[in-house]
């Protein structure tokens, strides 16, 4: 897939759902949320603004199922494939950005169905990207001083990395899309 992607004019990345989870395996929490205390699904905690999943999920939903395939409560999934393997498989391993996939879900108490149509992750959107490589960066001289914009290589950059770089933006990098 990847290298017929990237024979075409335009790149296109893997799809990206843009959202983060975590196993549910909690009798009482799965209560609190409306499901069986023992069953399948996985508990939304947050989805990136910008991403694929952005107003189609929402904190606390629980998936239940994803394009078809029943989401045990770590989060893997049976693929008629590979066998047992993450959901993140089924998001960018089985479909294409620009497809629509279904996600069965509870919200609140009540079953429902959503439809996602699957993105593909932008780095412009980040708030300190990554891949700048190719691009010469932007920046700015004024009075003797050279500004440019944060770039993930360059926050990693220097003799220890992350260690010595200010602490508020290395917690920005490492916990926010």
């Amino acid at each position: 897939r990847f290298l017929n992607a990237a024979a075409e004019p335009v790149y296109h990345a893997p799809p990206y759902a843009g959202f983060t989870w975590t196993a549910l395996v909690d009798p009482v929490l799965r209560r609190y949320l409306g499901v069986p205390e023992a069953g399948d699904g996985i508990q939304i905690v947050q989805t990136v603004p910008t991403s694929s999943a952005a107003g189609a999920l929402l904190p606390n939903d629980v998936v239940l199922r994803w394009d078809g395939f029943a989401v045990d409560n770590q989060g893997f999934y049976l693929d008629p494939d590979f066998g047992r393997l993450r959901l993140s498989h089924a998001i960018a391993g089985r479909r294409l950005a620009g497809e629509t996939v279904a996600v069965d879900l509870v919200r609140g108490g009540q079953s429902r169905t959503v439809s996602i149509t699957l993105k593909s992750y932008n780095e412009a959107d980040a708030l300190i990207p990554e891949n700048t490589v190719g691009a010469p960066p932007d920046y700015l001289v004024e009075s003797g001083f050279v500004l440019r914009e944060l770039t993930g290589s360059y926050l990693r950059s220097g003799e220890r990395g992350l260690v010595n770089a200010n602490p508020r933006l290395a917690h920005i990098y490492l916990t926010r899309a």
